[in-house]
């Protein structure tokens, strides 16, 4: 199996910003992959000390304070980190950010009363104030943030999120342990937001300078607020499942439905997010020349595609005993959602990888039009399925999300140029070789069913093998030899 079998050939030479993309990318994917396994080995230790409902007081929360942290970022750090600015600028954004970061973090004091009351959850509003600093510290993390990222220092910034996930996962476990219950979920976003705020600051090397001066902060707000909308519509497409099983049906059955919408969150966080962060600077500057864009752009997707399909496949399918082998009996219940959403998370890492080709040309408004359909889809699709409890909530966010897909990948073809049998052999060999791991699967007689620590693996060990049997079969019969005009234009 050659390295070309993962991140494709073509007729001509690979261009250095492929190889250099790749190199930006493996830093923050490795640190991103640890930070996931961290808090894969956290979840089962917490699942069997903190009880469902202490973890859906915590899920209720967390919306608010998102949605209240994107409000504040205002889509600076896109701003930021295509734009060329100046040290002045970016001290001009620093204290700009800390001042509404501040008030919204007062802002959510103020509801937290009646968010509690409206709720009927004792112990709600509290949970709110306590998680409020973290808007600050959020805020003022964006524009070290920002310059790392344009300036490439993606080793850096992957550092910075190491260390603040692997101290906000020591704090969980150490609180727990203690006895802390929701609380210790608290002190780990706290302990999170601290640390990546201290750790980007100094990577950062940005010490800002007791200045302000807004007009030199217009012209990157004008870059950035257009997806102000688009991200806030975004995240309450992806958050109302959460506040309505919330607020309408209790703090329990949100507890099953958010720890198994972590299955989705996975491969987007390990994958996505680090594709993403590094493909948009890296399509910025090809813009100008789309053939190489586009290499960038169906590099990114293949690698994503080859990666991510397996695991989605497997949570969808091994779902039950991976619950109650990873959670303990007591969560069973979730596995059900773990099966439905699963699947999503291959569609949100494609969603980022898009996202990051739209802003790289420039295509704000586009990308404006796609969040906005996608959450639309999403919050029809929650609404519709409200009435069947979590698991009609997961099928109809899931079916709603994927039919915004079709226009979505059909905005991105049409501005990297391109047509759709490109997009189909960027996707087809992992998507064959994971419908051959679900038929292995589907008619394996499943012992895990029964005994998931001993049959859980001899399920992965067959779903895997079948995956590679079948991506090493279609390389072998996936023809080699160019065709002799192909040939002679290279020579030419």
């Amino acid at each position: 199996m050659t390295l070309g079998f993962f991140v494709g050939t073509s007729s001509r030479k690979p261009r250095r910003g492929l190889l250099h993309l790749s190199a930006q990318t493996l830093p923050l994917f490795l640190a991103n992959g640890a930070r996931i396994a961290v808090q894969l080995a956290l979840i089962p230790i917490l699942a069997r000390i903190i009880s469902p409902e202490a973890f859906g007081r915590v899920a209720v929360a967390m919306p608010i304070i998102i949605f209240t942290s994107i409000l504040a970022e205002a889509g600076l750090v896109t701003g930021l980190v295509r734009s060329d600015v100046s040290i002045e600028a970016e001290s001009t954004a620093f204290w700009f950010t800390a001042v509404v970061g501040a008030a919204c973090a007062a802002a959510v004091c103020l509801i937290a009363g009646p968010i509690g009351w409206i709720a009927g959850q004792a112990g709600l509003a509290a949970i709110l104030c306590a998680l409020s600093p973290a808007l600050l510290m959020t805020c003022l993390t964006i524009t070290p943030s920002a310059r790392l990222q344009r300036t490439g220092a993606f080793g850096s910034f992957a550092a910075g999120e190491l260390l603040s996930g692997l101290a906000g996962a020591a704090v969980a476990l150490w609180t727990a342990l203690h006895g802390w219950g929701a609380w210790s979920l608290v002190a780990q976003q706290l302990t999170l937001a601290g640390i990546r705020m201290a750790s980007n600051l100094s990577l950062a090397r940005f010490y800002p300078l007791l200045q302000f001066d807004y007009a030199l902060l217009r012209p990157v707000l004008q870059l950035s607020t257009p997806l102000l909308g688009a991200n806030m519509l975004a995240y309450l497409a992806r958050s109302l499942d959460n506040l309505l099983i919330g607020l309408c049906i209790g703090a329990k059955p949100l507890g099953y439905y958010a720890t198994a919408y972590q299955v989705v969150l996975i491969p987007e966080y390990a994958l996505g997010a680090s594709i993403r962060t590094t493909t948009m600077p890296a399509i910025a500057q090809a813009a100008s020349d789309r053939q190489a864009a586009g290499d960038i752009y169906f590099n990114a997707l293949r690698t994503l595609s080859l990666l991510a399909t397996p695991a989605v496949i497997g949570c969808s399918m091994e779902a039950e005993p991976l619950v109650r082998l990873v959670l303990g009996p007591v969560w069973a219940p979730a596995a059900p959602l773990v099966s439905i959403l699963a699947p999503l998370g291959l569609v949100h890492c494609y969603f980022q990888l898009n996202t990051a080709v739209l802003l790289g040309f420039g295509e704000a408004r586009t990308q404006l039009r796609m969040s906005v359909l996608t959450s639309i889809c999403g919050l029809v699709g929650i609404v519709a399925g409200f009435p069947w409890g979590p698991r009609g909530v997961a099928l109809g966010y899931a079916l709603g999300t994927l039919f915004a897909a079709g226009p979505y990948f059909f905005y991105v073809m049409r501005t990297v140029g391109t047509s759709w049998r490109r997009l189909v052999g960027g996707v087809s060999r992992a998507w064959a070789g994971g419908a051959v791991m679900a038929a292995a699967l589907a008619t394996w007689n499943h012992p895990a069913a029964h005994s998931p620590l001993f049959g859980l693996p001899e399920d992965i060990a067959i779903g895997c093998g079948a995956y590679l049997i079948a991506l090493l079969l279609m390389e072998q019969l996936r023809p080699t030899v160019r065709p002799r005009h192909a040939r002679l234009a290279l020579e030419a």
